[in-house]
Formats: C-alpha cells, sequence, structure tokens
C-alpha cells in the first residue's frame, strides 16, 4: 500500500512539474511574439509618421493632384487609429491590419509616382531626405513582419504539439496566431523605381 501511494505520489509530482514546464515555456514563446508585435507596429508607426512631411513637401505646388493628398491623409488616419490587442493576435486580426496597411502603401506609392511628374521636387533636399528615410522604414518593415512570422511559427508548433495543446487549450491567450501573408487583398501596387534603384521591399512581398 505505501508502495502504491509512493508511486502515486510522483506521479502527482511528475505530472505537476510536466504541467509547470510547457506553462512556462507557452508563457515565455508567446511574449516572444508579443514582444515582435511590438516592433513590427513601432515599424509601420514609422512610416506613418513620415508621411505628413512628404504631404508638407508636395502641398505648396500649386498644381499638384489635391485628390490624391486626400487620399494619402485618410488612409494614415484609418492605419494609424487601428488597434490590435497583442493578447489575441488572432488570423483575422493580422489580416486586417495588413489590409489597412496595403491601403496605405497603395496610396503612397500612387502619390510617389505623381511626384515623378515635378522633377524640380523630386530633386530638392527634402524629398531627397524623405526618400532616404522612406527607403529605411520600408526595409524594416519587411524584416519586423518576417521576424514576426518566424516567431509565430515557433509558438504555434509548440503549443499544438502534443500534450501542449492540453494546456494551452485552457488560456485564450494560448490560441493559434495569425500570419503575415503575401498582398492578397489589394490590387498589386505600382513599383517605385528612382535613379538610385529605390524600391518599396515590404510592398513588392
Amino acid at each position: 500500500m505505501k508502495k502504491f501511494f509512493l508511486i502515486f505520489g510522483i506521479s502527482i509530482l511528475f505530472l505537476f512539474f510536466w504541467i509547470g514546464k510547457s506553462y512556462n515555456n507557452l508563457v515565455k514563446l508567446n511574449e516572444e511574439v508579443k514582444v515582435q508585435w511590438a516592433q513590427v507596429e513601432n515599424s509601420f508607426q514609422r512610416r506613418a509618421d513620415l508621411i505628413p512631411n512628404l504631404v508638407n513637401i508636395v502641398k505648396g505646388v500649386s498644381n499638384f493632384e489635391k485628390n490624391t493628398l486626400i487620399k494619402i491623409v485618410e488612409a494614415r488616419s484609418k492605419a494609424t487609429s487601428l488597434n490590435i490587442d497583442a493578447n489575441i493576435l488572432k488570423q483575422e486580426q493580422i489580416d486586417n491590419f495588413q489590409k489597412i496597411q496595403n491601403n496605405l502603401s497603395n496610396k503612397l506609392s500612387r502619390l510617389l509616382i505623381s511626384i515623378e511628374k515635378y522633377p524640380n521636387l523630386k530633386s530638392t533636399q527634402n524629398f531627397s531626405d524623405f526618400q532616404s528615410q522612406i527607403e529605411g522604414t520600408e526595409n524594416r518593415i519587411s524584416i519586423e513582419r518576417n521576424r514576426f512570422n518566424k516567431k509565430v511559427n515557433f509558438f504555434n508548433i509548440y503549443r499544438c504539439k502534443f500534450p501542449n495543446f492540453l494546456i494551452a487549450n485552457f488560456f485564450s491567450k494560448f490560441n493559434e496566431k495569425g500570419y503575415f501573408k503575401s498582398n492578397i487583398f489589394n490590387e498589386k501596387p505600382p513599383i517605385i523605381n528612382f535613379e538610385n534603384y529605390f524600391i518599396f521591399p515590404y510592398i513588392i512581398l
């Protein structure tokens, strides 16, 4: 009888040890996803912060397409007003976030194409500075999105393995996370090529 209780006690201890280890690993991986999501949001916010500078550069041109400026301001407003709960990050949320950001990318691409018609504006120092900043920002967006997808992949694989999913299913914060996908929501935006071969890596993913 004592032997039975000993075995039973050891089994209970082993079970608690296994539950604790799996739970802690889920917490760790989940936090890594949340931290990387913050990096994604920061990179998109940096791009949004650059757009007012571009609008200020071009709005002084008397015959510049006003409607183009209005559309990009509206797209920026939608992109910056969207709030995503980092504790959930379901595929539907990621898809909606990406759709709105893609829309802003489209509007920004069209604005830059419009600037091609104004060589004097394009050659200014202000526009050159913007071009350099947006290039770095778009590269950062691409990098952070890819890093986020990798973190999500690690998390989803771990939480779906047996017996980890038995624990994960008890906590909503351990639900499967969504991925960034290819640009499937909008028409393919135009690719911008400047004289120094600057392009939008984010747009052509």
